[in-house]
């Protein structure tokens, strides 16, 4: 049941694999959180991070991306509740992009992978669709509303 968005250009790629709901019997209250697997390789670096993210972070950059490849100009971002993956896609007007941003690891020792590499709107017209496919599967899904047992006083 995984699927995958990847935010690809030249020599560089980043692929964000969701893997399944964090809790697949639903959520209680708070953000709507996915297992998921991060592999990005930038030039000769890369990095494997296992993360949870919540459905509203994906929603907020799919939001973004969408008017800026319609404009063909802006800026599109992926920042996460953690604060542990932050994407900017900056748009020009000639069709070109820029993908800048970081992987940050917090357990053990702390690293952080920064990144910058071009692409073009034909790769993020790709990432776009990928990305729909994958909130098409994962959406954020309504609280359950289950009761409480109730105690004996």
């Amino acid at each position: 049941m995984a699927e995958e968005f990847t935010i690809a250009g030249t020599g560089s790629r980043i692929t964000i694999t969701i893997l399944d709901y964090e809790r697949p019997e639903g959520r209680e209250i708070g953000p709507e959180w996915l297992s998921c697997a991060v592999d990005c390789s930038v030039g000769s670096y890369s990095a494997k991070l296992a993360i949870p993210l919540a459905t509203e972070d994906l929603q907020r950059f799919r939001d973004s991306l969408g008017p800026a490849l319609e404009r063909l100009v802006g800026n599109a971002e992926m920042d996460t509740i953690e604060g542990r993956i932050g994407i900017v896609v900056e748009i020009s007007a000639r069709g070109t992009a820029s993908v800048s941003g970081s992987f940050s690891y917090h357990s053990g020792p702390e690293t952080t992978l920064s990144f910058k590499f071009e692409t073009d709107q034909s790769y993020l017209a790709r990432t776009l669709r990928e990305l729909n496919r994958v909130l098409e599967i994962f959406p954020d899904r309504a609280p359950s509303l289950s009761v409480p047992p109730p105690t004996s006083g």
